[in-house]
């Protein structure tokens, strides 16, 4: 048997088959929405909105800071100093309603990490201004 029907097969087994009425709905909204189209704001929106982000940090972080710029997604990386926690930055700056995903969670066996994981995605482009206003404070502070 191939794989791709031994997959089907389970997968029919775990929820008993996919709910009719949801395919249709999916089947309609493509079939009635320019899905490239969409795909294209998308792209344009990540790409404003990441580059909002990586000025911001330009602007207000310490050089000591380093940050990618990716080709597309969602997230930016940013690295810290060593012996710098972003558990802890994270702790500071959330009292602040400003969050992000500590570098924790990517690493086995290691207490404390100096990244974390930023998402431009999600925020509206003056909320990402104030939120990395706020985490270049946080992080000076600690320095």
């Amino acid at each position: 048997m191939k794989l791709s029907k031994k997959i089907i097969l389970v997968k029919q087994a775990s929820d008993l088959h996919t709910n009719y009425f949801s395919q249709r709905v999916l089947f309609q909204y493509l079939t009635d929405n320019d899905l490239n189209n969409h795909i294209d704001n998308i792209r344009h929106a990540y790409s404003k909105q990441k580059n909002i982000m990586i000025d911001m940090m330009e602007k207000y972080f310490p050089k000591e800071v380093e940050f990618t710029n990716p080709d597309g997604g969602m997230f930016l990386w940013l690295t810290l100093p060593n012996k710098f926690s972003t558990l802890d930055l994270f702790n500071r700056v959330a009292k602040r309603n400003v969050v992000f995903v500590p570098g924790n969670p990517f690493y086995v066996n290691v207490d404390s990490i100096n990244t974390c994981r930023l998402n431009y995605t999600n925020s509206s482009d003056d909320e990402i201004k104030k939120g990395i206003m706020i985490l270049g404070d946080a992080i000076k502070e600690t320095l």
